[in-house]
């Protein structure tokens, strides 16, 4: 009895092969085991709470707290090239406070400020009365004020020791300039807010949690992030 080619077809595969054993082989096969789509993702996380802490880590050094109070204050003015000069004009009921931005030519370790400015201006009059001047120096995360007295010096030695090429821009005859001259400002008084670092993110902490809590929120730091700080040798004021 002949078989039908149809049949002859369905018993075999073009290699000779019986479809129905090859494919009861296929599904005997284990399967292949699929690569975790989570791997990945914890291996990055690890590696990013490794950077995190090593950001930390390093920030920490970057701020580790000066030996003193005045170092502490003089490694924050260290950031800033521009601060605001607040002085006095007038006196009595007339009297109006005048600000206004100035480079700084030098700082000092005792937080002195130097600034180059010209004998005829407004300035260098007002910070000749009694009236105290005042320094503010502003950042992203870092306020500085600082609170003093300012001498007018015209000592040729000094003023050369503090000129820079570019402030030739505001003395066009350079530092032989006989209107040039420096303020000093010698600080009695300083006070910061620093919430640069690791310090930052434990006040958004503080505050957070306050937030949540529904309590005032605490300092946040205490004097590791505000201070008011004696420089001079008279009482710090209230």
């Amino acid at each position: 009895m002949k078989t039908s080619k149809s049949a002859s077809a369905a018993r075999k595969s073009p290699s000779g092969h019986s479809p129905t054993a090859s494919s009861s082989r296929s599904s005997t096969k284990k399967p292949a085991k699929a690569t975790s789509a989570k791997k990945p993702a914890k291996v990055s996380a690890k590696r990013a709470v490794s950077s995190v802490k090593k950001v930390v880590k390093k920030a920490s050094k970057a701020v580790a707290a000066p030996t003193s109070d005045q170092a502490r204050v003089h490694d924050l003015l260290r950031h800033f090239s521009t601060v605001m000069l607040i002085t006095t004009e007038g006196e009595g009921d007339k009297a109006t406070l005048r600000a206004r931005p100035m480079d700084v030519a030098k700082l000092d370790d005792d937080c002195t400020l130097t600034f180059l400015t010209g004998l005829d201006t407004a300035k260098v009059h007002e910070v000749k009365t009694d009236a105290p001047v005042h320094v503010v120096a502003q950042g992203r995360s870092v306020y500085v004020s600082l609170r003093g007295r300012v001498e007018v010096v015209r000592d040729r030695d000094r003023i050369q020791a503090a000129w820079k090429p570019a402030d030739k821009v505001y003395f066009p005859e350079g530092k032989d300039d006989p209107n040039l001259c420096l303020m000093v400002l010698h600080p009695d008084e300083a006070e910061f807010w620093d919430m640069s670092g690791p310090k930052g993110i434990r006040y958004l902490f503080e505050a957070a949690r306050a937030l949540f809590s529904g309590e005032r929120m605490q300092s946040g730091g205490g004097a590791e992030t505000h201070d008011r700080i004696e420089l001079g040798d008279g009482p710090a004021r209230d």
